[in-house]
């Protein structure tokens, strides 16, 4: 992945009640933010390939 800092989660009253918890949300988030990258590059390569049709023409 880019070089993204790693984001801190610490435990909060009534939100990450354990470290178990607060590995899940990690993951999740770095899943997500993987997906999201993804996701930008496959539209941002779809933009260059109708720009580049519509300039053909």
């Amino acid at each position: 992945m880019r070089s993204l800092k790693r984001v801190r989660m610490q435990k909060a009253k009534g939100v990450l009640s354990s470290k178990e918890e607060v590995r899940k949300a990690r993951a999740s988030l770095e899943k997500k933010t993987e997906q999201a990258f993804a996701d930008f590059a496959k539209s941002k390569q779809k933009a260059i390939e109708v720009a580049h049709l519509k300039y053909l023409d």
